[in-house]
């Protein structure tokens, strides 16, 4: 790998001539990444060269949209609506009503087990009415704080 250590630092001004980006989208890529400058120019802070380029090209493993002319950030969102396309085709991606669908019809399958188990617990193990009522009543609660927590879950991810 070259050693760019040697380069002389370099302002928001520069960086945006050599690289033809707006100054304010260099000037907010530096001030994400947290860079400070190694010294001052003209009353301006200047950068070491190759720690600014990696501040303007890193962002978390994603290319930044700000960096892009409008023409590559459209290319960038029609290949994203594609990608989203081709993960619903591989059934990858599930529509939000067919996941809370899918999701009401687990819990009442579940639901209807669960309130079959006091009758279960009567008829074959001989608890007592007052046992089995205590049971259902256990039950109910559960399966209603259950019930919440879905809702508060299907409500949160509809946020």
């Amino acid at each position: 790998m070259a050693d760019f250590s040697d380069l002389p630092a370099v302002g928001i001004r520069t960086l945006a001539g050599l690289l033809d980006i707006d100054r304010d989208t260099v000037r907010a890529a530096l001030n994400r990444s947290q860079l400070t400058p190694v010294s001052n120019r003209g009353g301006h802070p200047a950068y070491a060269f190759p720690d600014a380029i990696r501040a303007l090209f890193s962002r978390r493993g994603e290319m930044d949209p700000a960096m892009l002319t409008p023409t590559d950030r459209r290319a960038l969102a029609d290949a994203k609506l594609r990608e989203l396309e081709l993960e619903k085709r591989r059934g990858e991606l599930l529509p939000r009503e067919d996941v809370r669908q899918a999701s009401a019809t687990a819990f009442a399958l579940v639901a209807a087990g669960l309130r079959s188990i006091p009758d279960t617990l009567e008829r074959h193990c001989g608890i007592s009415p007052e046992q089995a009522a205590e049971c259902e009543r256990v039950i109910d609660a559960l399966s209603g704080q259950l019930a919440d927590d879905l809702e508060k879950l299907h409500g949160a991810t509809a946020a």
